[in-house]
């Protein structure tokens, strides 16, 4: 959703079917992260042996930028072997798991007392959503710390990250650059300084991308690549618009724009990930791994309340969604005690249980009556909405979060400083923004 031209967030979920865990959280056995098993062209999802899972709505989202032929059906003789296989070994796995337990498959479906929610490794907990969705969300946008942000190039240069993954879609880059990054990220006689025109030039118009982990995110990718064989390299794909900041005049130019920043990322895995049968982390800001918008009231019917995922999921593909939040003691106390940079998975949880608000929580839901007409809710019709029904697991990122700075060089470039103030004051970003380069780039 879009007010005032500051991107609020446009969000959420036609409604797709929701997730079940593939090995319940017990106290004495390792969990591993839910699975849905993979559905084809035009059928429901299912988990062999397991239960029934509501199926994926596929009714059209209206103002989708894709139709159905864009779904891939996987149907060679080999492809179904393998899956057939996999499942087969994952049976017996999880069946001797829940006897372990000393539980039943029936009772435990029926329901029962939440399981405390138990922190995981992250790399292979990501590693391992893989294996049955092709799309994983990562919470490391233009929102997130140095942590998260280390945590995520720690995530690309583990040897069992390329084997799995083929394409990395990033929020901090736009795709006018897409050429120009391919030939960076590929090893090519591209220097670092000239790639920074994709990020700097992206849809927002703030310093949120202006620092150094932006670039060390994309260095990282070049120097995993250099070692990798061709048909193992990474491909990074600018999930930005690629809008031509030389044509934005006024707001009204900016926000035909800025509107674009769920669907034209969705369209573009559809196109260049699902596609060609590929994997793809997908890395932005929470807001828009979200299921369901807050900012409308969880009310999906309106183009303004989709979000990446939200769009993916009405396709038909399910997607592996993370967020990141610094505490969760209020839910769970024991959370106290874990070390920063651990992931839990939510569902059946108490952490899973909770109002999302309490997550998320922001000041007016509205009614989506028009383009730009928003009509405020009053708080009693404000709708509630768990937190396993919006995202699948949570990285939690300890309560002492850090973020960056200006890159220092950038901060010694006259000409960016009012490349970056102009921009803020076209599109009238808060005056935040521009105190903020002032202040870090000691500028009078």
């Amino acid at each position: 959703m879009i007010l005032e031209c500051i991107d609020v967030a446009k969000r959420c979920l036609a409604d797709a079917g929701r997730r079940t865990s593939v090995v319940h959280q017990f106290a004495y056995v390792a969990a591993t992260l839910p699975h849905a098993r993979e559905p084809g062209f035009c059928e429901r999802p299912q988990i062999i042996a397991l239960r029934l899972q509501p199926g994926i709505d596929r009714r059209v989202v209206r103002h989708r930028r894709w139709e159905a032929k864009y779904v891939v059906h996987r149907d060679s003789t080999s492809v179904i072997m393998r899956q057939n296989m996999r499942t087969m070994r994952f049976t017996c796995i999880l069946a001797s798991f829940y006897i372990a337990a000393g539980l039943s498959i029936r009772s435990e479906a029926q329901g029962g007392a939440a399981r405390p929610a138990i922190p995981l490794d992250v790399i292979p907990g990501i590693i391992d959503a893989f294996r049955t969705y092709r799309i994983v969300s990562y919470p490391g946008g233009h929102t997130d710390g140095n942590e998260v942000h280390a945590q995520l190039r720690a995530l690309i240069r583990d040897p069992r990250f390329a084997s799995t993954v083929n394409d990395i879609v990033v929020e901090f880059g736009s795709s006018r650059y897409q050429d120009l990054m391919d030939r960076y990220i590929r090893g090519d006689d591209v220097s670092d300084s000239a790639i920074r025109v994709a990020w700097l030039n992206a849809v927002q118009g703030g310093t949120a991308l202006d620092n150094a982990n932006t670039a060390a995110f994309f260095r990282t990718v070049r120097e995993v690549n250099a070692a990798l064989p061709p048909e193992r390299k990474l491909r990074v794909l600018l999930g930005d618009p690629p809008m031509d900041w030389d044509n934005i005049r006024n707001k009204a130019d900016y926000r035909k724009w800025i509107i674009q920043r769920d669907s034209y990322p969705a369209d573009l895995v559809q196109r260049e990930v699902l596609a060609h049968n590929r994997r793809a982390l997908i890395v932005w800001a929470n807001g828009h791994l979200m299921r369901q918008e807050i900012r409308t009231n969880y009310d999906m019917s309106t183009w303004q309340a989709q979000t990446i995922v939200s769009l993916l999921e009405a396709g038909g593909t399910p997607v592996f969604t993370v967020r990141s939040d610094g505490d969760l003691t209020r839910w769970q106390p024991d959370t106290a005690s874990w070390k920063p940079m651990t992931l839990t998975i939510v569902k059946g949880t108490p952490v899973g249980a909770a109002d999302f608000n309490d997550f998320d929580g922001v000041s007016e839901r509205y009614r989506v009556r028009g383009e730009e007409d928003f009509v405020p809710l009053p708080r009693e019709q404000w709708v509630s909405r768990r937190v396993e029904d919006i995202v699948d697991a949570i990285l939690y990122v300890g309560r002492k979060g850090t973020s960056a700075p200006i890159a220092p060089d950038l901060c010694a470039d006259t000409a960016y400083i009012k490349m970056r103030l102009d921009r803020i004051a076209l599109v009238d970003l808060p005056h935040g923004e521009a105190d903020r380069v002032k202040r870090l780039c000691n500028v009078k």
